[in-house]
């Protein structure tokens, strides 16, 4: 009986560390950081964020209305696997170079860094708007590789995918813990009848 109750201590401690791996990440919740800016290092240089944060959630993070006047509109939605960058021109009719950075994308639960980001749609005419991608662990950069005339009211939009690896060193989750002290309560337990 002795050795039964040892043996299946173990059997629950190593179930509990193998399963322990399997931790949540995400970034909903998370607060992030975003720069953009209009014509970057120009002469009609504007930051249209300028590290501003916002918890990622439900709905666009990052929303400036009328940045450019006349009924312009800048957002950046970001989710659990990616983000979109919505501009609306409005009256103006010269696209000019534009960056943004998102930064900060630290994921609650597991820590993790970027692998990868590509750029999954684009409107058509704005296939060099936001067209130059960067990353780090843990920060998305986007540059613009060309200007031009556009039809004033066009509305470009570009989305974005990436995906990130997770180191698996996050805290326990509660079941774990749970199961492990388990185990640990059933070795105690047989360690003291054996000594009685």
């Amino acid at each position: 009986m002795k050795r039964l109750i040892i043996s299946l201590s173990r059997l629950v401690i190593v179930v509990a560390y193998c399963f322990s791996s399997n931790v949540f990440a995400t970034l909903i919740g998370d607060t992030i950081t975003a720069t953009a800016v209009r014509d970057p290092g120009g002469s009609q240089e504007q930051f249209i964020f300028n590290g501003n944060t916002a918890t990622v959630g439900a709905g666009v993070e990052f929303s400036a209305p009328n940045f450019l006047g006349g009924g312009s509109l800048f957002e950046i939605d970001v989710s659990d696997t990616g983000f979109t960058v919505f501009l609306d021109f409005a009256d103006f009719s010269f696209l000019q170079p534009y960056s943004v950075s998102l930064s900060d994308l630290d994921w609650l639960g597991t820590p993790g860094q970027i692998t990868n980001v590509t750029r999954d749609a684009v409107t058509a005419g704005a296939e060099t708007w936001l067209d130059e991608i960067s990353f780090g662990a843990d920060f998305i950069n986007l540059t613009s590789s060309g200007t031009g005339f556009i039809a004033a009211g066009d509305i470009f939009e570009a989305s974005y995918s990436f995906t990130a690896t997770h180191n698996g060193s996050a805290v326990p989750e509660p079941g774990m813990i749970a199961l492990f002290s388990i185990g640990l309560l059933g070795i105690a337990l047989s360690r003291r009848r054996r000594a009685a």
